[in-house]
């Protein structure tokens, strides 16, 4: 899912929000995976 290259998510906010999720998901993985 390359969300970042689609160019129907070129909206800054929507970038920025989906970034955040991203990270906040990679953050959940890490400490479960722990």
């Amino acid at each position: 899912m390359n969300i970042h290259t689609h160019p129907a998510n070129q909206n800054p906010w929507s970038f920025t929000s989906e970034r955040m999720l991203n990270v906040e998901y990679k953050e959940l993985k890490r400490k479960i995976s722990v």
